[in-house]
């Protein structure tokens, strides 16, 4: 089987990890007997020539769409992305398609999506432009997210708020300085926990954790930044046997309404009543072997009779035999 490894400028910030992370990857693969390509682009047009003259089996892609923006996934939900691509040539890929992919990097549709179905998610609202702000009446405290992205990018404990002028303190930059739409959204007191959800159909795999914040590295509110993530202020643990029923039933129910693929991490938050509630989805979660990834996280936890280097290998060959299956078997969904 050979497994092409797409990357490019914007492969760190918009998917799995810098180019170590991809070489760390490519070696993991190559010694569970894959052949490999690395094919970093920087056009579409290149993306497109291999397409046409090269072999190869599967595409393992660390991009949304083919940008040269290292700083921010700057979405342009309009344009058709790699996973589009590849569809149109009937090409097998790993991960969820572009349709899922855009909706799960958009915090709001996320939210619409998974409302729908009945699925558990803050109160939320949306908050377009400076031009239309109608700021809404807050009954308690809130959270300030820029609409688009991950990483928990432009958050930070100061998101909280419970004024009406703290509230439009908070959304104002965000609509100037990330140029997008704000979500206001019901801040969830209690633990979050996160579920990796690996594979497909009845092979697919959920385990969840539960996120612990470092008192040293908050203030009031433990919220997790991106900067948490970079400082290794998280440690995870393993919840209840309730919870963690309660958590991965969630997980695959909302895997499922957003047509996840092969491997995502799904976050939530539990309220004051004990009720869990979905506050983010990753389409296609970090695997850097050196920098920290929370799948690789959440699989050494469960697997502490292997070292890192195999809950590695298991984790990304995982990934990468789920989608293959899927192809051969022509399932079609996390819970088909």
């Amino acid at each position: 089987m050979k497994i092409t490894l797409l990357t490019g400028t914007a492969g760190d910030i918009q998917g799995w990890g810098n180019m170590e992370t991809t070489h760390a990857l490519s070696s993991t693969l190559r010694q569970a007997g894959k052949e490999v390509d690395i094919l970093f682009v920087n056009h579409y047009a290149e993306l497109f020539d291999y397409l046409d003259t090269q072999d190869f089996d599967l595409i393992w892609s660390s991009l949304y769409h083919i940008s040269d923006n290292e700083n921010s996934i700057d979405i342009p939900f309009n344009d058709q992305w790699v996973q589009d691509y590849l569809d149109q040539r009937q090409i097998p890929y790993v991960g969820s398609p572009a349709s899922s992919l855009k909706t799960m990097l958009n915090k709001h549709d996320t939210y619409t999506t998974l409302k729908k179905h009945n699925i558990p998610v803050p109160e939320q609202y949306y908050i377009e432009s400076l031009d239309t702000l109608t700021l809404p009446e807050l009954s308690d405290k809130f959270i300030v997210k820029p609409c688009y992205g991950s990483n928990s990018t432009g958050i930070d404990e100061l998101s909280i708020v419970d004024t009406p002028e703290a509230l439009k303190e908070k959304v104002e930059p965000i609509l100037t300085k990330f140029s997008q739409p704000v979500i206001v959204e019901e801040y969830l007191p209690m633990d979050e926990y996160t579920v990796l959800v690996l594979g497909n159909g009845e092979d697919c795999q959920l385990q969840s954790v539960i996120n612990k914040v470092d008192s040293a590295c908050y203030q009031q509110y433990p919220i997790i930044t991106s900067d948490l993530k970079a400082e290794h202020g998280i440690t995870f643990h393993k919840p209840t046997n309730s919870i963690k029923k309660m958590a991965e039933n969630l997980a695959y129910q909302t895997a499922t309404a957003l047509g996840c693929l092969d491997h995502v991490r799904i976050d939530m938050r539990m309220d004051r009543e004990g009720q869990l509630k979905v506050i983010d989805v990753n389409g296609i979660p970090g695997m850097s072997p050196v920098m920290g990834s929370r799948s690789l996280a959440i699989q050494m936890l469960y697997n502490p009779q292997y070292d890192k280097s195999e809950n590695h290998s298991r984790l990304t060959n995982r990934t990468v035999d789920s989608a293959m299956d899927r192809y051969i078997t022509g399932r079609a969904a996390i819970a088909s």
